[in-house]
């Protein structure tokens, strides 16, 4: 019952690790298509969450959480700025800061953010292949082959992971022109390749043709990026 909630959510006196508690059943279950007076209701609680805390970094995470969960990406990133404005050792927040940046494509905001994320958390490879792929977004070819390279040591024994990197700098060293690398790395990329994923197939066209090509299918398994490279 949203109302017994909403006075719950209310009372300073009440912890907010247990109103987070009964709020996490109601964000797991928003979509996008929760239908406009849903989300008006739970909206309302996660601001009245932040009204009663103001101060406390976790109401704006929740806030933030839920209005991901709704599709309201502005609303969203605006609350998790928020919450690394209060917060910054929260390495999940920092990444969906860099995501929503990404899905904006603010490339330039996307770069100066993992950067400040690289601060706290520095043994994060997801960060370093965001940095990666944003300076290629902004045509710095360089040093997006950098650190992805460096993204590549810091990939350990992730295989996915690996195979992603392994790929996406066959692809770059093809736009340097540099089809000896991109062989090389395509060969890599291969190696690791033992579920026939359609990404390290069109590669392979690509490398053939000497230039990238347009590519409309999914990104089945490409750790981490997925549709957000479309």
């Amino acid at each position: 019952d949203s109302s017994g909630l909403l006075d719950l959510v209310k009372k300073p006196s009440v912890s907010i690790d247990l109103k987070i508690v009964e709020l996490v059943p109601i964000i797991q279950k928003a979509t996008p298509n929760t239908p406009a007076e849903k989300q008006k209701e739970w909206t309302t609680l996660v601001e009245q969450l932040i009204l009663t805390h103001p101060t406390d970094a976790k109401a704006y995470s929740v806030a933030g959480d839920l209005y991901y969960a709704l599709g309201k990406n502005d609303l969203a990133l605006e609350a998790y700025q928020k919450t690394l404005a209060k917060e910054k050792n929260i390495y999940p927040v920092w990444q969906q800061v860099v995501e929503l940046l990404f899905v904006k494509k603010q490339f330039d905001k996307v770069i100066e953010t993992t950067n400040q994320a690289l601060d706290y958390f520095p043994n994060k490879a997801k960060l370093v292949l965001f940095l990666a792929e944003a300076q290629y977004r902004k045509g710095n070819i360089k040093k997006a082959i950098s650190d992805y390279q460096q993204a590549s040591f810091m990939s350990g024994r992730n295989h996915h992971q690996k195979r992603f990197v392994f790929a996406r700098l066959s692809a770059l060293y093809l736009v340097e022109g540099n089809t000896e690398k991109a062989d090389k790395y395509l060969a890599k990329a291969v190696k690791l390749d033992d579920i026939n994923d359609p990404h390290i197939a069109h590669l392979k066209k690509e490398i053939k043709a000497k230039k990238l090509l347009p590519y409309n299918g999914q990104w089945l398994h490409v750790f981490p990026l997925g549709v957000l490279l479309k």
